[in-house]
C-alpha cells in the first residue's frame, strides 16, 4: 500500500520543523513526503534542502514542490496531491504546516484500512483533531440541508468515544483520501486560494463514498485562534468560496439566502470597510471568479 503525505507550508518555519519530525519519526512512515513550499520567504527552502540532506531515510522518498508564488492553501493542496497521484499514491493524507499527527498515526491508518471490509466504498479516512489536548470538534462534520440554507453541524465529542464515527464533511487538517476516489471527483479548487476550499472538496468525497473518523488517530492542530476571530481579510475568501459552492452543487435557494444575509450583515456593520467586502465577495461569486483578490492579499488588515 502507497501512502504519500502532502503539507503545504508557507513562512512557518518553525512549525514546519516540527511537523517534518513527526513524519520523520513515524512508527509507519509515508512512502512519500510530499512539502508544498508556498513561496515561503523565511529561510523554508533552504532549511528542506539542509533536513533532506542530513536525514538518511531509505523508506520515505521527500519530494519538495516549490511555487513560483504563494498560491494559498488551495492551490498548494492541488499541487501536492496532483503529485500523489502521479507518483502512484493509494491514499493521500494532507494537513498544513501547523499540524503534528501522533507517531503511530500512520500505523493505525494502514491498520483500519486493511481491516475495512467494504474499503471500495470509503473515500476518505479522517484522524481525530486535537487542539490543547482535546478534541476541535470543528474539523469534522456533519451536513444538515434545511428549507433555506445548510448547516454543517459539528460532530459532537461524545462520538469520539467511539471506535469510529462516520461524517461527510472535513478539514484538510489529518485526513487520509482514497486515490480512486480523487481521480473520480478531482482534485481540490486551486482557484478557491484559502478558506471553504476543503468543504467543498469533503461534499463532493462524501458523495460518492463514505467518510469514516478513526479517533485513535490523532494529529495535534497548533492553530492560532486570531486566525478565526472578527472579520480579515480571509472572510472574503469564505464568503466568496461559499457562494462558489453552492453554485455548484446547484443550490440556489442557499446562494440566495446566504447573498441576503451577507448584504444584511455588511449593512449593520459599523465599518463601511466590512460592507465593502461583502460586496465584493457577492461580485466575485457571480462572476464566478475564483483566484486571489489584490484588494484582499494575505495579512491585510481591514
Amino acid at each position: 500500500m502507497n501512502i504519500a503525505a502532502v503539507i503545504v507550508t508557507y513562512n512557518r518555519l518553525e512549525l514546519l520543523k516540527e511537523c517534518m519530525e513527526a513524519f520523520f519519526n513515524q512508527t509507519r512512515r509515508p512512502n512519500e513526503l510530499i512539502v508544498v513550499n508556498n513561496a515561503s520567504t523565511d529561510g523554508t527552502d533552504e532549511f528542506l534542502r539542509e533536513w533532506v540532506a542530513s536525514h538518511n531515510i531509505s523508506d520515505m522518498e521527500i519530494i519538495v514542490v516549490s511555487m513560483e508564488k504563494n498560491e494559498g492553501g488551495s492551490g498548494g493542496f492541488y499541487a501536492g496531491t496532483k503529485k500523489a497521484l502521479e507518483i502512484g499514491a493509494d491514499w493521500v493524507w494532507v494537513s498544513d504546516d501547523d499540524a503534528v499527527p501522533s507517531l503511530d498515526a500512520f500505523e493505525k491508518a494502514e491498520t483500519h484500512i486493511c481491516e475495512i471490509s467494504d474499503i471500495d466504498q470509503i473515500s476518505a479516512i479522517c484522524a481525530q483533531v486535537q487542539t490543547g489536548g482535546k478534541p476541535a470538534t470543528s474539523n469534522r462534520g456533519i451536513r444538515k440541508m434545511g428549507p433555506l440554507k445548510m448547516e454543517i453541524m459539528h460532530v459532537p465529542k461524545s462520538e469520539y468515544l467511539w471506535t469510529s464515527f462516520e461524517c461527510n464533511h472535513f478539514s484538510y487538517v489529518g485526513v487520509f483520501m482514497q486515490a480512486i476516489f480523487l481521480r473520480e471527483v478531482g482534485l481540490i479548487h486551486p482557484e478557491y486560494f484559502i478558506w471553504r476550499d476543503d468543504v467543498e472538496h469533503s461534499w463532493r468525497l462524501s458523495s460518492v463514498g463514505k467518510i469514516i473518523c478513526y479517533p485513535d488517530m490523532i494529529v495535534n492542530h497548533k492553530i492560532q485562534q486570531m486566525d478565526y476571530q472578527g472579520i480579515s481579510w480571509k472572510t472574503y475568501y469564505g464568503y466568496r468560496n461559499d457562494l462558489l459552492m453552492y453554485k455548484e452543487h446547484g443550490c440556489k435557494l442557499y446562494y440566495i439566502t446566504k447573498t441576503l444575509t451577507m448584504l444584511f450583515k455588511g449593512l449593520c456593520s459599523i465599518n463601511k470597510r466590512h460592507f465593502e467586502l461583502y460586496v465584493d465577495a457577492i461580485k466575485a461569486a457571480h462572476r464566478g471568479e475564483g483566484g486571489i483578490n489584490q484588494k484582499y492579499l494575505p495579512g491585510m488588515k481591514l
